[in-house]
């Protein structure tokens, strides 16, 4: 491996380039899956490091209505940082339906999600406001 981290056939080595997760070797669906705690953490600190390399075009018409599904949860999740934030939310938590809304917006206005640390709410009138846009989208 040389200092750029590729090996001599040119091929990446992404795990020892990049330790932490990242987007873009994930879909939507498994991203929500990797934010989402099983059970109500005691721990002060609970979040997942994760690099935001969102693609542009990362979420597709066929996740559009699997996340309009979640748009409403408060299931707790942990909030997500980037191993570039100097700030770490401790004592908070997210909401599934914050990570819904937030992808979904960003697909609704063909925007790049790009963060330093995220701890997206529910919210019901936003939540409200995509699932009548969803209607539009059959």
């Amino acid at each position: 491996m040389n200092l750029f981290g590729h090996s001599q056939t040119g091929k990446s080595d992404r795990k020892k380039e990049y330790p932490f997760l990242r987007v873009s070797d994930m879909k939507p669906m498994s991203f929500l899956k990797a934010v989402t705690t099983k059970e109500a953490s005691s721990r002060q600190m609970d979040f997942l490091t994760i690099m935001d390399d969102f693609p542009k075009h990362w979420i597709k018409k066929t996740d559009i209505f699997k996340l309009g599904a979640l748009l409403k949860s408060k299931e707790k999740c942990k909030c997500v940082v980037n191993p570039l934030s100097s700030y770490l939310p401790v004592n908070d938590s997210a909401d599934l339906g914050g990570y819904a809304i937030m992808l979904l917006t960003a697909y609704k206005e063909n925007k790049q999600i790009s963060f330093l640390w995220l701890c997206p709410t529910a919210n019901e009138k936003k939540a409200n406001q995509l699932l009548t846009w969803l209607t539009t989208q059959r």
